[in-house]
């Protein structure tokens, strides 16, 4: 899967495309800051983006679990190497025709919505 890389991240990360997510998503500032720094990196782990970030692992986590039940960011199952046992996530967010497709399809869907609030008057 394509992931965004930092010059899509100019276009994408934007104040119109925030309020998308924050609307149609209800995800916070931290939900969507989140995304973001997700965004250049591939197949990353918790601890890496509260590195990057600078917040706390639970935090971080809370986020991830957010952003990975509205279907904006994947989660891969990996073993552990170097004779550890054990498996853990990495998460990485759709591609950027995915992130237009859902915001389209969500977009559209809330304007049928309203279209028929407005009919019903």
């Amino acid at each position: 899967m394509k992931d965004l890389n930092p010059f899509d991240m100019k276009i994408c990360d934007n104040v119109e495309v925030r309020e998308l997510l924050s609307l149609f998503y209800r995800l916070s500032v931290a939900d969507i800051d989140v995304f973001f720094a997700v965004c250049p990196l591939r197949a990353v782990r918790i601890e890496e983006i509260s590195d990057k970030m600078g917040k706390d692992k639970s935090t971080v986590q809370r986020c991830i679990n957010r952003l990975y039940s509205a279907g904006l960011i994947t989660r891969e199952s990996r073993c552990c190497t170097e004779g550890k046992k054990g498996r853990y996530f990495v998460y990485s967010v759709v591609s950027k025709d995915v992130l237009r497709d859902m915001l389209s399809l969500v977009l559209n869907k809330w304007y049928k919505n309203r279209q028929d609030v407005i009919g019903s008057l």
